[in-house]
């Protein structure tokens, strides 16, 4: 069990979620003691089982729902390029969890020539992440986070995009 499945009633979950930290912390704690006792697989053990084959339905599934977004920009003369923000929960070296997944759209974006920008060695020399969370409870990039993609984002896409 987790996450939602903690609670019997999803929106009784959503609510308390939303609404209180001591419920949201411990219902982390609680997902991060099943990991720890085997009770289920971690975040990054759960991606794996679905992607690690390349050849997988479900990697197929999401490689045919980016290559549907680029067609369709294409199609419609709109530039594309994409960012890919690392999980900074995880260390950012040579064991990056999900460097196999932004691999692949490195990939994909070669395939297109479109101009992809992987965030992880801008990242990697952080050695507090946590300055790159919104806060200790969610791991979404930070105004830090933020300001470092915003300035190689403006840096890799402006020569491309600005006439």
């Amino acid at each position: 069990m987790t996450g939602v499945q903690t609670c019997a009633l999803p929106i009784l979950h959503n609510w308390l979620n939303s609404e209180s930290a001591f419920y949201t912390v411990a219902t982390m704690q609680w997902a991060e003691t099943q990991v720890a006792l085997g009770m289920t697989t971690s975040y990054a053990d759960y991606l794996k089982r679905r992607f690690t084959d390349p050849n997988s339905r479900d990697s197929r599934l999401d490689r045919g729902e980016l290559e549907t977004l680029i067609g369709a920009a294409e199609r419609q003369h709109v530039p594309v390029g994409i960012v890919l923000f690392p999980d900074t929960a995880a260390p950012i070296d040579e064991h990056y969890p999900f460097g196999y997944l932004h691999d692949r759209v490195l990939d994909t974006c070669a395939a297109h020539k479109l101009t992809c920008l992987d965030l992880r060695a801008d990242f990697a020399p952080i050695k507090d992440r946590q300055t790159l969370w919104a806060n200790r409870l969610d791991h979404h990039p930070s105004a830090r986070a933020n300001a470092i993609a915003a300035e190689r984002m403006l840096k890799t896409f402006s020569a491309l995009w600005a006439k």
